[in-house]
Order: structure tokens, then sequence, then C-alpha cells
């Protein structure tokens, strides 16, 4: 009687070895189980309400990257893959692009998406005194030039999708051709970006564009993006550009050419 005891705890252990390790192995199933669907679990931005106070990714020297500053943490790269690589992992909770980036992006991606509102809609126009009516209406004939050249399109290209294009301004203009005073920001990528005494960006090849069919020269000067419009107001300048349209509170001040750029950030978020 006294081997009794021992015979059955010895096939008590001879059964607790084997079961010890199939709890160790559906642990560890169970854990890359988990690990695996991280990158799947749903977002929390379900619509463009629930951005703010987010960690959001842009791209480096985008409009986004302004306009995303104010409502979280922002996190810049210089990669549109690896961005929705830290997006679909959860190291971002949605990021903030360009609408044309966004349909260049998800084309190459899953388990992303963009939410169906945008985060802001604009048609950009280029600002001009009220009482300069005929400029106005210049401007528009030279844009109609430009969109059927696809001068236009391969200018947004450049700067929206990184699209190899140079626009070649003219250099035959007279100097007694006159010129037009434009108002920019340099702090609006890419539309008009700073570097120095220099600014560069869509705006400006816009600019330079429609000044070449009119004839005339362009002259640049940068202010505050809250002076935009009071200076071609006030007659400080002649146009202004630099993410304005007609809606913006102060856009009854001036008049607005037909739009030269579509102006549209969406959110994307995992599905």
């Amino acid at each position: 009687m006294n081997g009794c005891p021992n015979l059955f705890s010895q096939r008590r252990q001879r059964w607790h070895r084997p079961l010890s390790a199939l709890a160790t192995g559906v642990f560890l199933l169970a854990s890359l189980i988990l690990v695996s669907c991280g990158s799947r679990r749903p977002s929390t931005v379900r619509d463009v309400g629930d951005v703010e106070g987010k960690t959001i990714g842009v791209l480096r020297g985008s409009a986004a990257a302004v306009f995303a500053a104010s409502l979280g943490t922002t996190r810049e790269y210089d990669s549109g893959a690896i961005m929705l690589g830290d997006l679909s992992s959860g190291a971002l909770d949605c990021a903030v692009v360009d609408a044309a980036a966004a349909s260049e992006l998800l084309k190459s991606v899953r388990g992303i998406r963009a939410l169906d509102e945008p985060l802001v809609s604009a048609r950009l126009g280029i600002a001009a005194a009220k009482e300069a009516h005929d400029l106005t209406i210049d401007i528009n004939t030279a844009l109609d030039t430009l969109r059927t050249s696809k001068t236009l399109g391969s200018i947004t290209e450049k700067y929206i999708l990184g699209r190899a294009y140079e626009y070649i301004p003219r250099d035959d203009i007279p100097e007694n051709a006159g010129s037009l005073r434009l108002a920019v920001r340099g702090d609006f990528p890419p539309y008009c970006v700073a570097d120095g005494d220099t600014v560069t960006g869509l705006d400006i090849d816009v600019a330079r564009a429609v000044c070449d069919i009119l004839g005339v020269r362009l002259e640049i000067t940068m202010t505050e993006a809250s002076e935009l419009i009071s200076s071609v107001w006030t007659g400080r300048a002649d146009l202004g550009m630099g993410g304005l349209y007609e809606e913006l509170d102060e856009g009854y001040l001036v008049d607005f050419s037909e739009s030269y750029a579509s102006f549209e950030l969406v959110v994307l978020t995992r599905r």
C-alpha cells in the first residue's frame, strides 16, 4: 500500500507535463494572434470630429502639416508608405493628407480607408480688388489658357503628387511692360514656402504663368496670412494668394478668380 501513492504521483506527473506544454502552446498561440491582429484593431477616429487630440501622421512639407498641428500631436514623414505602416500598426491614430495624395497612397495599401467627410475643403482662387474687375476677367482668361494647355495640371501634380515638372517662366517680358504685385504667405507648403527672401511653391508658379500670359512681370511680397486680403483690399498688393477662397470671413472684401486648385484634406484611418 505504501507504493500506491507514489505510483499515483508518478502517473499524475506524467499527465501533468503534457498538459503544461499544451497550456503553454495555447498561451503562445493566443499571444501571436493578439499581436498579429493588433494592426487590424478598429480606429478610434470614426469622423473628423474625432481627430482633435489624436496622434496624427502628416507628410513633411505639406499643407496638412500646417492644419493638423493645431488639432493634435503630429508626426512628420518623408515617406507615405512608412506613414501608413505606422498607421496600420497603431503607432498613429490617423493621418491627414491631400485628397489627391490619398488616392495614390490608398492604391497600394490594405486596411486603411479615407473618411467620407473631408477635414478641409476649398477651391482656391486669386484675390484681386473689386474695383479691378477687368483684371479678374483677364486672370480667368489666363487660367483657362493654362488649363487647356495642361500647364495648370502639370504645376499642380508637381507640388501635390511629386511629379517631375518644372515651369520655365518667360524671359522676354520688357522692363516697361508693367507688373503685378502679389502678396503671399511663406508658411503654407506646398503652395507658398519661404526660404530666406525667396518664396516658391504652387501659387508662385501659377502666378508667374498667369503673368507670362498677360505679358507683365510679377513682383512678390511676403506677408502674414491674416494680412493677405487686407493687402489687396487696401491696395498694397494687386493680387493675393496662399490658401484664399471666397468663403473666408473677409472674402467679401475682394474679388476672386476662378479656382486654380482644389484644396482638400482627408483623414486616413484603420478600417
